[in-house]
């Protein structure tokens, strides 16, 4: 019992944030974010569930609520963000973050390219 106590108590905090995955499409924004576990966070996942993992993912988000939480498990994050329809294109405004990261961008798989060191996941306009 003391052992299950102690898992559940090893603190998150150092879970390793490597990379955002950013892909701008017409539907919506997708943000996978990629970490790792150190072991006694794993087993923490395994017998617990990746609640406290998606807790300290969404802590890294510091203005956002539009969004919705499609995966969360041991190695990585899957975020989906709501874009606006403007008539001829589509805009997201973009989301603050709290630690920066690199950042890899894909807008509608045509264009690629990484920012390192990023606070900001930017705001993007994607025309029809």
């Amino acid at each position: 019992m003391l052992t299950v106590l102690m898992l559940s108590l090893v603190a998150l905090s150092g879970l390793n944030v490597t990379l955002a995955d950013v892909v701008y499409s017409q539907d919506n924004v997708t943000v996978v974010f990629h970490y790792s576990l150190d072991p006694f966070q794993k087993i923490n996942a395994f017998l617990f569930g990746c609640d406290d993992v998606g807790n300290v993912v969404l802590s890294l988000l510091s203005n956002s609520t539009d969004f919705k939480i499609v995966k969360v498990d041991s190695t990585h994050a899957v975020l989906e963000f709501n874009i606006i329809n403007e008539g001829d294109y589509y805009y997201f405004q973009g989301v603050n973050l709290t630690t920066p990261l690199p950042i890899r961008i894909n807008i509608n798989n045509s264009i690629m390219f990484q920012i390192n060191d990023s606070t900001r996941i930017p705001e993007m306009y994607v025309f029809k």
